[in-house]
């Protein structure tokens, strides 16, 4: 298996904006764990001594711009202070060091296709006492600059908090990498079979891996249409005509619980049936508790991908039983003919006795 380098990551911006660096070196350490992937930020304070020369060159002697492979700008009524460089095209002096470091990433990544190049401004009000017209003036030529007829074409968003720049940066840096995150999969294994065994960790690694995930999971959330744009879910597909299948084996949900979510996606709440199995039915406890959460997210998650699909639960007892039955009572709907079913529960196949495996193999075939 071929050991990738780490992908390295600059951050340039002016001062004033410490809490979105702190929040993206979170989202860093949390998508290198989520992806498997090794992520390095280059920081001038960590990486960069003290040595002679202007300061902005020592940076980059000592941070090399041929190693980045991401840069992250950020910049919001501040633009800072000239940095003593000299643009070599267009032989105007450098307005600060972050526009220094733009320009050095910019010109690289046109003639080498490294590094991506991603730029953010801020939005948010400015106190009128830290207020400097000149600085903001910098700042909004800077990306008018960056129109297409500009000096230095780019894509950049805007963001209005920094709960807003997190979420903006997860997802973007997210779907750069994980493109990456492919290569770095052995080609073997992305080619096995699904029902073949795939090597185990040690079991204190595969914990220790368990752990640091779950940690992570733990501090993020994505949103539905957030997971289907890093998973490249196709687009312009409402599920019109198909009907989706749901297998609960307890709690139920509300319609009014469903609308709350629903309405700030401008979405219709799907249409909904449901199947009793073996007596069991939609029963939503008093206050959110048990597995009412796991019923709505399956909604949820079914009626954002596909909201013009109709959702049929069938909720059975939680038992070897009514599992087996639910699944049987689903594959042979003649009324609803789900097209999709999708379970939520279960466990190992090492966990279930013989003969329920048995009754689960003669309903697939």
């Amino acid at each position: 298996m071929e050991i990738l380098d780490p992908i390295r990551i600059f951050v340039a911006s002016p001062t004033g904006l410490g809490e979105e660096r702190r929040r993206l070196s979170d989202v860093v350490q949390y998508l290198g764990q989520l992806l498997d992937l090794q992520l390095e930020i280059l920081d001038w304070r960590k990486q960069a001594p003290p040595d002679a020369g202007r300061p902005e060159e020592v940076i980059l002697r000592h941070i090399k711009p041929e190693t980045w492979d991401v840069f992250v700008g950020i910049l919001w009524h501040r633009f800072g202070t000239p940095s003593g460089g000299t643009d070599p095209e267009s032989h105007k002096p450098y307005q600060s060091g972050t526009e220094e470091e733009f320009r050095t990433a910019w010109d690289s990544a046109k003639k080498t296709g490294r590094p991506r190049v991603m730029m953010y401004q801020c939005e948010r009000p400015v106190s009128p006492k830290d207020l400097d017209a000149r600085q903001l003036a910098r700042v909004q030529k800077f990306f008018r600059d960056c129109d297409a007829d500009g000096a230095h074409p780019a894509l950049w968003k805007t963001y209005s908090s920094v709960q807003q720049f997190e979420q903006q940066v997860r997802l973007d840096l997210g779907l750069l990498l994980k493109e990456r995150a492919a290569e770095a999969r052995p080609k073997d294994i992305r080619k096995r079979e699904p029902q073949t065994a795939q090597p185990s960790l040690p079991k204190v690694a595969e914990q220790r891996k368990t752990k640091a995930r779950g940690h992570a999971a733990a501090q993020y959330t994505f949103s539905v249409a957030q997971l289907m744009e890093l998973y490249d879910f196709p687009k312009g597909l409402d599920g019109s005509g198909q009907c989706i299948g749901l297998i609960e084996l307890g709690g139920g949900y509300r319609k009014q619980d469903l609308e709350e979510y629903f309405r700030p996606l401008k979405l219709p709440v799907p249409k909904m049936e449901h199947v009793s199995v073996d007596g069991a039915r939609n029963a939503p406890a008093k206050e959110l508790s048990g597995a009412d959460p796991v019923v709505a997210l399956d909604i949820e998650v079914c009626g954002t991908i596909a909201p013009r699909a109709e959702i049929v639960v069938y909720f059975a007892p939680n038992t070897n039983e009514g599992f087996v039955h639910a699944i049987q009572t689903a594959v042979e709907d003649k009324v609803h003919k789900p097209s999709v079913i999708s379970i939520n529960w279960g466990q190992a196949e090492s966990g279930w006795p013989s003969d329920v495996l048995k009754e689960m193999a003669l309903i697939r075939s």
